[in-house]
């Protein structure tokens, strides 16, 4: 008799030799979806059950990449073990379920109580969130029931976001901060190279002076239309402020004659495997850089010169601290990197 936990619902019976009988013993909820501990009864060692199990789609625990890491071992134990002798006396050996198996059901089923209430709280602000919008934008009910947008905050502000572009991210809030530190108080420009939702040339505007011009460049027409929408819910439609489509890779479209004091950019910076592996929401011309994520800042760089004014900076996102050092040389013919 074996007790084992295995990811998911296991079936009521297995195609193994020997196999007796297979009881689901309890069943839990975890981050990382349903955790059973099940007890199966066979006429032989165990030889074959791990992989008889994963063949199901219900690996024991320890044996699959969803596992922790901090969960070592694999949690199959033999429980009892029943000696049967012909014309002799049955003999019954009891073994103890090893602790870990608890702990570990406790343990998951606490995690996933916790990101069950983080999600409730959030989704409660979320749903805040969208009526103070709906109520400042002159909305409808309608609008407040859809499910095809939501509401960032962002630099204290809210933001009008669906799958067209990447929502926020607080530590992307620094960029602003930096922004600020360099724009002039009066007559400057600031040139926001994919834009986006808008939130970062939004930000950077919002707070300034009025003879404070901004320019928002994505490639995807529709993350503009939300870029105008955002634009347009601040206030800052009548503050010279345009959008434009274009690439990265060729920005002559803005013109010879136009130039800015400031240039921020939170470019794509993800390799393909990178964003497989972290699957992360939102599309995909967004998170994916060619050249080890690096394509964006090349092509940045190559052009930056002829778009910034005399003491003009660009400020720029980074992806991840492995790259500064790579970033940081392709930059390096400007006059000051940090």
């Amino acid at each position: 008799t074996f007790q084992l936990i295995v990811h998911g619902i296991p079936p009521d019976r297995l195609e193994i030799a020997g196999f007796v009988s297979l009881t689901t013993l309890q069943t839990i909820k975890s981050t990382t979806g349903d955790l059973s501990m099940i007890q199966v009864i066979l006429l032989h060692s165990g030889d074959g059950l791990r992989g008889c199990l994963r063949r199901n789609n219900c690996p024991i625990l320890g044996t699959s990449a969803r596992t922790k890491s901090t969960m070592n071992g694999c949690f199959f134990a033999c429980t009892k073990l029943e000696l049967l002798w012909k014309n002799k006396d049955q003999v019954a050996v009891d073994l103890l379920v090893p602790e870990k198996f608890h702990i570990v059901l406790e343990r998951e089923q606490r995690f996933y109580d916790i990101k069950k209430q983080r999600e409730a709280k959030e989704e409660q602000q979320q749903q805040q969130l969208r009526r103070e919008y709906v109520e400042r934008t002159g909305g409808t009910s309608e609008d407040l029931l859809s499910n095809h947008w939501s509401v960032a905050s962002f630099c204290g502000l809210s933001f009008y976001i669906t799958d067209d572009v990447m929502s926020p991210k607080p530590s992307s809030e620094v960029l602003i901060q930096s922004a600020k530190e360099y724009l002039p108080k009066t007559n400057a420009s600031v040139l926001d190279l994919g834009t986006g939702s808008g939130c970062l040339l939004v930000s950077t505007l919002v707070d300034s002076g009025h003879t404070v011009r901004g320019t928002g460049v994505d490639i995807s027409g529709d993350a503009l239309k939300i870029a105008e929408i955002n634009i347009r819910s601040h206030g800052l439609s009548g503050r010279a402020v345009s959008l434009q489509q274009g690439d990265f890779n060729d920005l002559s479209f803005l013109g010879n004659d136009q130039t800015f004091d400031v240039i921020i950019c939170n470019p794509p910076y993800l390799t393909e495997g990178e964003y497989k592996k972290d699957g992360l929401p939102g599309p995909r011309v967004a998170l994916v850089a060619e050249h080890r994520g690096l394509a964006c800042y090349e092509m940045v760089a190559r052009q930056v010169g002829a778009l910034l004014k005399p003491n003009g900076v660009v400020v720029l996102e980074v992806g991840g601290k492995r790259k500064v050092d790579e970033i940081r040389a392709i930059f390096g013919d400007l006059d000051h990197v940090e």
